[in-house]
């Protein structure tokens, strides 16, 4: 209402003092020419941030990392190749693929990429949450059709979390779902000597893991579910069945 009332009395100001309308005009474009360049200025990129954290993770080692954030610009490479780096350097990154559902196509990037675990959310009665976002990615599009996400689901609504302060919270979204899945991955990372874990385990694998042993539901499609609800049993018995784990 501020901005309004005051934008209503520079504009009279402007028409009181300029002499014509063509003062009028130019005065009006060295303001906006002003406002872009204090925009650019002022302008805040958290990118930087991130691959600060990404080049961390790189360093100690790091087996699985959680991002429990994102964006629809899947077109900022410094950010999407350090997700490269970090996959390449066989760091599983488990990512929430957003809360703008139920449009479709409203992926959210890293958890849209291809060497990312995408994490959407579902209820406790195995609907998939209204907020989920839905597949497919829209990179390839129009020179070639999406890819199919998420990868899986798991609870993303009504999950009690700690508060800042103390005590519990009911916390719902894929921010909440992802760490789920994160925690099932760690907790099959952690059965594998630090000596093979490397060698064995990598975003491929452990994806593979993720999708063949996820339980399909019945009624979503495939763009709201993906392979379906993750199971952690499932994964460990497809892993000692296909001799991933050394034992």
């Amino acid at each position: 209402m501020i901005t309004l009332v005051m934008g209503h009395l520079l504009l009279e100001w402007l028409l009181v003092n300029t002499q014509s309308a063509l003062d009028l005009l130019q005065t009006l474009k060295s303001m906006l020419s002003v406002c872009l360049l204090m925009h650019s200025l002022l302008q805040v990129s958290y990118t930087s941030w991130f691959l600060d954290a990404f080049n961390y993770a790189i360093a100690t080692n790091m087996d699985v990392l959680n991002l429990s954030i994102g964006g629809p610009d899947h077109l900022d490479l410094p950010f999407v190749e350090k997700v490269w780096e970090l996959t390449a350097n066989n760091i599983i990154m488990v990512s929430a693929i957003g809360n703008d559902g139920p449009l479709y196509g409203t992926l959210n990037n890293p958890a849209d990429q291809s060497d990312v675990i995408g994490v959407g959310g579902i209820d406790y009665s195995d609907h998939i949450a209204s907020f989920s976002s839905r597949g497919m990615s829209t990179w390839e599009i129009p020179h070639g059709y999406g890819r199919v996400k998420p990868d899986v689901v798991a609870y993303g609504r009504e999950i009690m979390g700690s508060k800042i302060s103390k005590g519990c919270k009911s916390l719902s979204g894929t921010s909440v779902a992802s760490p789920v899945v994160a925690g099932v991955v760690c907790l099959l990372v952690s059965v594998i000597p630090d000596s093979d874990r490397k060698r064995i385990l990598n975003p491929a694998s452990m994806k593979q893991a993720l999708v063949e042993g996820a339980a399909r539901l019945s009624g979503p499609n495939m763009y709201e579910q993906g392979a379906g609800r993750v199971n952690l049993l499932s994964m460990l018995v497809l892993c000692l069945s296909s001799s991933m784990l050394p034992f």
